[in-house]
């Protein structure tokens, strides 16, 4: 099974596209990635991120161990 992920900063397109095309999603919280989650939240309410990571290093951690299930 092949697995596809989308990390960016951006919640109302990042994890929207990442939903559009059945990856995971990952938000994070660098740039304006904390804005996305707290003051921009309502513009993107019917998505769910699977994971927020501080930074891109937590992400890809986050991303080897999901590969290694």
């Amino acid at each position: 099974m092949q697995k596809a992920y989308v990390v960016g900063d951006i919640g109302m397109t990042d994890m929207v596209l990442a939903r559009n095309i059945n990856a995971k999603g990952i938000l994070v919280l660098t740039g304006v990635g904390k804005g996305s989650l707290n003051e921009f939240r309502d513009t993107w309410k019917h998505i769910e991120d699977d994971y927020i990571a501080e930074n891109v290093l937590d992400a890809v951690k986050w991303i080897m161990n999901d590969l290694s299930k």
